[in-house]
């Protein structure tokens, strides 16, 4: 069996989840997808956001995956987010 990491990607106005089955995850990630408003085209989920509410939405993401064991990887483009909030929060 081979087994997928989920990606992280982000977007002008979209987190992204790839290589996730929507199909295949439990019922209440879903629910929690949903506060979210997320789009789904059964192989990625997106999340929409707004510059003011980036760190919250990716925080809120990261954490779901974490709590129903969801392996993920980040792209390279989400690290650099990351590392911007991390100096934004420094300074």
């Amino acid at each position: 069996m081979t087994f997928v990491k989920t990606i992280i990607k982000i977007s002008q106005e979209y987190l992204t989840l790839e290589n996730i089955q929507f199909n295949q995850i439990d019922r209440r990630l879903k629910t929690s997808l949903k506060r979210l408003n997320y789009i789904t085209d059964n192989s990625s989920i997106s999340i929409p956001y707004e510059q003011l509410n980036k760190e919250i939405v990716f925080s809120e993401i990261i954490k779901l995956l974490e709590k129903f064991n969801i392996t993920y990887v980040l792209s390279d483009n989400v690290k650099k987010e990351l590392q911007s909030f991390t100096n934004e929060s420094e300074n």
